[in-house]
């Protein structure tokens, strides 16, 4: 049985295989590309316009505040738990003393 060769490997069936790829493409394929990718970009908004668009979106709005909003809860709460952890910690630390102070041993 015979195995199909590797066009990578055998140059003429590379050269053979590009031809006929080239025979079924238009003879103004690569202008036709290239003017199609022009215009593409010549019609293309610029990024600030995008960027603009974007964020006056109102979807995107209501996101960006609801995550503000939640990153600020999130800011106060921790605060407000730290500051309780330590009055809660000073108040143990102060009974502490005074168990110790009536401790015989």
């Amino acid at each position: 049985m015979k195995t199909p060769t590797d066009p990578t490997r055998d140059p003429r069936l590379w050269a053979q295989r590009q031809a006929y790829a080239a025979s079924l493409l238009p003879g103004n394929f690569a202008d036709n590309v290239l003017r199609a990718a022009r215009l593409a970009n010549k019609d293309a908004e610029p990024t600030h316009t995008r960027v603009w668009r974007f964020f006056h979106n109102p979807f995107t709005l209501s996101a960006l505040t609801a995550c503000a909003c939640f990153a600020a809860v999130v800011f106060f709460h921790t605060q407000s738990v730290n500051q309780t952890n330590e009055k809660n910690l000073a108040d143990w630390r102060d009974l502490a003393e005074q168990v110790a102070s009536f401790d015989p041993f």
